[in-house]
């Protein structure tokens, strides 16, 4: 059954079976970020991801340690994740596709900032294993459609955005 859902067009209520998978996976996620467990996050991303960087995991896995290091070393911690629940997917060609907005809370030596983005889970059709992918950075439809095998129609791209909640 078809259904509008979030303005990003035609989709379909998540089965149970399907809502559990990413509701679960999205706390694999969520704790893997809290720990500094870029072997995790990566192990979730989607293989379309590291297809259309060009690169190996392996290669993700280090940047993102990198990255991850470099924000504690400034000073930045993460405060709080908070995602909302997924009700819908969307059919991308060969993939199922949620959507997920998030807000995070970091501390950073500016003050506490709020960042509202969200997150990609996607899985082949037929398939149990979902995988997830931070969608904050990945501003243009057209990038999206990429990574995702989605065409133009399927749904625009989510708001992302990032304001200072205490100045330090």
């Amino acid at each position: 059954m078809s259904v509008a859902g979030h303005g990003f067009g035609a989709a379909e209520k998540l089965t149970s079976d399907s809502f559990f998978a990413v509701a679960s996976g999205m706390e694999k996620m969520k704790n893997s970020m809290f720990r500094y467990d870029a072997m995790t996050m990566v192990d979730l991303m989607p293989p379309s991801y590291f297809k259309f960087l060009g690169v190996s995991p392996d290669k993700i896995v280090k940047a993102t340690q990198d990255g991850m290091q470099n924000l504690k070393t400034l000073g930045y911690v993460f405060k709080q994740l908070q995602y909302h629940t997924p009700e819908h997917k969307y059919r991308c060609q060969e993939l199922d596709v949620v959507l997920i907005t998030t807000t995070m809370t970091v501390d950073t030596p500016d003050g506490e900032v709020v960042n509202t983005g969200y997150v990609v889970a996607s899985r082949l059709l037929g398939k149990q294993r979902w995988y997830f992918v931070d969608g904050s950075g990945i501003a243009d439809k057209q990038v999206f459609d990429r990574i995702f095998h989605c065409d133009d129609s399927a749904f625009p791209i989510p708001k992302v955005s990032s304001h200072k909640k205490n100045p330090g």
